[in-house]
């Protein structure tokens, strides 16, 4: 399921301090007992037509049960990835990879967690366009191993 919204001011500064508490914080799974911890993930990607994409990732597990988690950007044809930024404590376990195979304003990324054991998953993805100055955010919900896709026309 993915929803298209303009980002809200308030809510980007509780995420980043959210974030910054790393792999430690307590969350009830809908329909489970309550895990130990939630595992925040953040990659910022920059893209050569001046786009930025970060991705925000809270996977319902600890750290150590993470094994890989692979992002892809989709983007459109010409587009090259310039740098990619990791902020959090399980970079070692992400890789982001860049398909430039959308049409002129989409945009797109999947995401698969993969850990031991359940673990629900949420995504938040938000672009930010430095030439009009405008951002986006979609969101996907699910579990580990599944592929989380959120479009976006922009």
């Amino acid at each position: 399921m993915t929803a298209l919204h303009r980002a809200r001011p308030l809510y980007r500064p509780l995420l980043l301090a959210g974030l910054a508490l790393g792999c430690a914080l307590p969350v009830l799974q809908p329909g489970r007992a309550a895990a130990l911890a939630a595992c925040y993930t953040d990659p910022i990607v920059r893209l050569s037509n001046g786009v930025t994409v970060q991705i925000q990732g809270i996977i319902g597990t600890e750290a150590s049960n993470i094994g890989v988690i692979n992002y892809t950007v989709h983007a459109p044809s010409g587009v090259s990835m310039v740098s990619v930024r990791f902020l959090d404590t399980v970079a070692s376990k992400e890789h982001v990879v860049l398909k430039a195979d959308q049409p002129a304003g989409s945009y797109a990324t999947d995401t698969v967690v993969n850990t031991r054991g359940l673990a629900s998953v949420t995504v938040m993805t938000t672009l930010t366009s430095v030439s009009t100055a405008t951002s986006v955010t979609g969101e996907a919900t699910g579990e580990q191993a599944q592929r989380l896709h959120v479009q976006f026309a922009y």
